[in-house]
């Protein structure tokens, strides 16, 4: 199934929140996205639908298995990109942080894997955030020779 880039957006930023010891409820999420409450519902709904979240009693979202997977792809590819643009193009973490949120959902799993071997499998990212999948290179495509 295809999601949008909306959609990759909240489950980064149910991941971001989760990541950060926080429970996610609709209230939090909207503020933290600087959307409206309506939008917020409308998503989550359309998630829970697809699989990608879970609503608790007290209205939690949680992710699924198969949301938290995702989230983490687009953790991994946002924190891969604002490393590159800080360390290796100069833009300070501003700059990075809004052209890294443009570039992510453009990113393909072969350049994904390229560019983390290119910047020597870096495990944070330029503030120090965790970039999922790195403590895995097995999983990465080798450079060719």
């Amino acid at each position: 199934m295809h999601t949008s880039p909306a959609i990759e957006d909240y489950l980064a930023a149910i991941y971001d929140l989760i990541s950060s010891g926080r429970t996610v409820i609709g209230a939090r999420l909207a503020r933290h996205m600087k959307v409206s409450a309506p939008s917020v519902t409308e998503a989550v709904s359309r998630m829970g639908r697809d699989g990608y979240v879970r609503i608790g009693a007290r209205k939690e979202v949680t992710l699924t298995k198969k949301g938290k997977a995702l989230a983490e792809v687009m953790a991994r590819r946002h924190r891969l990109l604002e490393r590159w643009l800080t360390d290796i193009l100069g833009l300070d973490w501003t700059e990075a942080h809004e052209e890294a949120h443009r570039l992510e959902h453009a990113l393909s799993p072969k350049v994904e894997d390229r560019l983390a071997a290119i910047l020597g499998m870096p495990s944070t990212c330029p503030h120090g955030n965790p970039i999922p999948g790195m403590a895995r290179p097995s999983q990465l495509h080798p450079l060719p020779a």
